[in-house]
């Protein structure tokens, strides 16, 4: 139970550092790439509460899994996007310094989310 109140919390955190960012990219990436990224981690969310909240936890944890693996590649995707701003300058929607603090969150999410399932995986022998 421990483990999934905290991946719900850093998900919520991850979502709250994520939410700036993308409503400062350019309409075309903010509801194109950007909008797919926050459906993506709201889901991500919602599968953290229905974990909780199941009997049987492991097909949900891996569901979490694979989402926060897509969700990387969107993050790695934005990261190397770039546009020309107004100013004809060339920019990315990521910087490096957003793209590392972005990609530590997913990490830490991960690695809460692996002992949650080796915990589960654990209870059912």
């Amino acid at each position: 139970m421990e483990d999934s109140k905290t991946t719900g919390q850093k998900v919520e955190d991850m979502i709250d550092y994520a939410d700036p960012l993308i409503q400062k990219w350019p309409n075309v990436y903010k509801y194109s790439l950007g909008e797919r990224m926050l459906t993506m981690m709201y889901e991500i969310s919602e599968l953290c509460t229905a974990a909780e909240l199941k009997h049987f936890k492991k097909t949900t944890l891996t569901d979490i899994d694979i989402k926060k693996a897509q969700l990387q590649k969107l993050v790695r995707r934005a990261q190397r996007t770039k546009y020309k701003d107004k100013g004809g300058n060339e920019r990315q929607l990521l910087t490096m310094q957003n793209y590392e603090t972005w990609s530590a969150k997913i990490a830490e999410i991960g690695r809460i989310l692996g002992s949650w399932i080796k915990s589960v995986k654990a209870q059912e022998k």
